[in-house]
């Protein structure tokens, strides 16, 4: 397997593809991943180091959106717009004014997006949903989509 890995990955660099291209699905879970770490981190920080942390894991969940579609993999999708939406929410809590309200506009749509995938009717009786996958494969902040959808409407 060694000498097939290092043709594999010899090919894959001649091509001249990104890790993205590459492996697109594994980028993006990456990313999301990332973005879960910075914005964990934060809490480990303070002052203007704790809000670039939030900055760079809002840019990482971004990124992560860019290949994770709704269409393709849904429930990664909106695991990563919750995920956004967290970020996006410690953002506008930090900020002041226009910025403030900005950013949490943008945090009430990356949860309503995620609520699109995540309706009731999925989770009534059913394990595993939104709120497991969002303390187990997303931000474990003590927030779930639950929780932040009565906080937002």
């Amino acid at each position: 397997m060694g000498q097939s890995r290092i043709a594999t990955d010899g090919l894959l660099e001649e091509t001249g593809l990104s890790a993205s291209e590459r492996l697109p699905q594994a980028w993006a879970a990456t990313e999301n991943n990332l973005g879960t770490a910075l914005y964990e981190q934060r809490l480990r920080s303070g002052g203007a180091q704790a809000t670039e942390l939030l900055a760079q894991a809002v840019a990482a969940h971004r990124s992560a959106l860019e290949i994770t579609t709704r269409e393709q993999l849904p429930q990664d999708w909106a695991l990563t717009q919750n995920n956004l939406g967290l970020a996006l929410w410690q953002q506008g809590l930090r900020s002041e004014g226009a910025k403030a309200t900005e950013l949490l506009a943008q945090a009430v749509a990356a949860y309503r997006s995620a609520l699109e995938v995540y309706t009731r009717e999925q989770s009534v009786g059913r394990r595993g949903g939104p709120q497991t996958q969002a303390r187990s494969g997303g931000i474990a902040s003590g927030c779930d989509v639950v929780s932040i959808r009565r906080s937002v409407t």
